[in-house]
């Protein structure tokens, strides 16, 4: 147990022995972004993401009437914004309610047999061949070839402090292009402001890597996402990776 503590401090929070600490990482992507529907999210689903205002998340379903059975991993914030681990076990186009409802999402993983369908997440809502029809509901989504998430929205939990240690970004197309991923936060209860934005170009730099050694804190509740706001070309695909370090205030308390 000696050597544990010998560690650096971030390997002994992915062990999982400081307590009330934890890494949470972030995948993101989006496939197909064009010059006419910027800004996007960087997510598989596409768009802007619509943020609940209440923990109405409640629902999800597919749009394959073959995926029935399959265990899908919920990862969220419920109505108090604490952190949820959930599952859902998919019926084809059938609703199927979330046991505990969330104010936001954060990852969603098919724990199952492969999918043949895309999975959705979402405020219940009328859905046409298991796809809710009004889109602006959707706050979770799976491609099927993919079998998890890929999003770039994050939320601090209740009674955490956040601390961003390492980010990518990168152009996913082999076409000439450029584009750029903008970073924003919001406070509880503000509104969204532009924090940083990254320069993609595929003659110059097509992906951009930073390892942070200060740290910024981000007070619980704080919402956060990278888009993208502006590419040259169409069907542009974006992908990223970004770490966050969760410190409960516990912990924090404790060593003052």
């Amino acid at each position: 147990m000696d050597e544990i503590f010998k560690t650096p401090f971030l390997l002994r929070v992915s062990l999982g022995v400081v307590p009330g600490c934890s890494i949470f990482t972030q995948k993101m992507g989006n496939d197909d972004i064009d010059m006419a529907t910027v800004p996007e999210d960087l997510w598989k689903f596409g768009g802007e993401l619509v943020y609940s205002l209440t923990a109405d998340i409640n629902t999800i379903s597919s749009d394959s009437e073959l995926d029935v059975g399959n265990n899908i991993l919920i990862q969220g914030l419920d109505s108090s914004w604490n952190f949820v681990s959930q599952i859902a076990v998919s019926n084809g186009m059938n609703k199927v309610s979330l046991e505990t409802p969330l104010i936001r999402s954060l990852y969603e993983r098919n724990l199952g047999s492969a999918l043949t369908g895309n999975i959705y997440e979402y405020v219940d809502t009328d859905i046409n061949l298991g796809i809710p029809i009004d889109s602006t509901k959707v706050r979770g989504y799976i491609k099927m070839t993919d079998n998890r998430s890929f999003r770039s929205h994050y939320s601090v939990p209740a009674n955490h402090v956040g601390y961003l240690v390492y980010a990518n970004e990168g152009l996913d197309n082999f076409q000439t292009t450029s584009a750029t991923a903008i970073w924003c936060s919001r406070l509880f209860g503000g509104d969204f402001v532009n924090q940083n934005k990254i320069a993609l170009n595929t003659d110059a730099t097509s992906f951009v890597e930073r390892v942070f050694s200060t740290y910024e804190p981000i007070p619980e509740k704080t919402d956060i996402v990278v888009k993208c706001d502006y590419t040259s070309a169409n069907n542009v695909g974006i992908s990223g990776t970004f770490s966050v370090l969760q410190i409960g205030k516990d912990w924090i308390q404790h060593y003052r």
